[in-house]
């Protein structure tokens, strides 16, 4: 049992000295609003295309993440 404990708290610790964690954080946040909540509201307010424009920003911001 200790021994799991230790992995992870070594894991854990070398995942937060990295800035790998802080940038894949950011570029979720940062494609959040910009793709999924501004595309959504775009296309369901002015376009008025409903649940499907909510569908369809969701998509446009995980190609985007893929893209970062």
């Amino acid at each position: 049992m200790r021994y799991y404990v230790r992995i992870y708290k070594e894991i854990y610790l070398k995942l937060c000295k990295r800035t790998d964690v802080n940038f894949s954080l950011g570029v979720s946040m940062i494609s959040m609003w910009i793709f999924r909540i501004v595309c959504s509201y775009i296309l369901v307010m002015v376009l008025d295309m409903g649940v499907l424009g909510v569908w369809i920003g969701m998509f446009v911001d995980w190609y985007a993440r893929a893209a970062a």
